[in-house]
């Protein structure tokens, strides 16, 4: 029998410090003043954090405050909702997201994997994944 402990992190974060840096990660994605946006950012996430997505890859908040300054001015009025549970483990959550426009619209949706620190204190790294999970076309069967 494998014995189940939660790791530090884990226990550090807890769900609802998890939501609230999830909340204020994804509310950076709305706000049109950088400095506003760079502050959020800061007390989220480590200074030199990693976002990668299917399109980009940046290291350090002042990179993804750019980043999402550009991805605002090429879609504007969209905003992140986060549509799913936290689903913490190890360290680690994933989440599902929706952009929407003004009128409720789903422009896009996706999957976040972040990474929080050791202490749990803030976020590592983002992984962003566009679009719902495929269902398998196949499936198998094991003995």
């Amino acid at each position: 029998m494998v014995e189940q402990t939660a790791t530090p992190a884990e226990s550090a974060i807890g769900l609802e410090r998890a939501a609230e840096l999830v909340e204020l990660l994804l509310s950076a994605w709305t706000d049109g003043k950088p400095a506003r946006r760079q502050q959020t950012l800061d007390a989220c996430c480590v200074p030199d954090v990693s976002y990668i997505n299917p399109l980009s890859a940046v290291e350090g908040t002042p990179s993804v405050s750019e980043l999402l300054g550009a991805i605002q001015a090429q879609y504007p009025g969209l905003t992140p909702v986060r549509v799913t549970e936290l689903d913490l483990h190890h360290g680690y959550a994933r989440f599902g997201w929706e952009l929407r426009n003004g009128a409720g619209t789903v422009a896009l949706v996706g999957t976040d994997i972040v990474e929080w620190t050791a202490d749990g204190s803030l976020i590592e790294s983002i992984i962003t994944f566009f679009g719902p999970l495929q269902p398998r076309v196949a499936t198998y069967s094991y003995p």
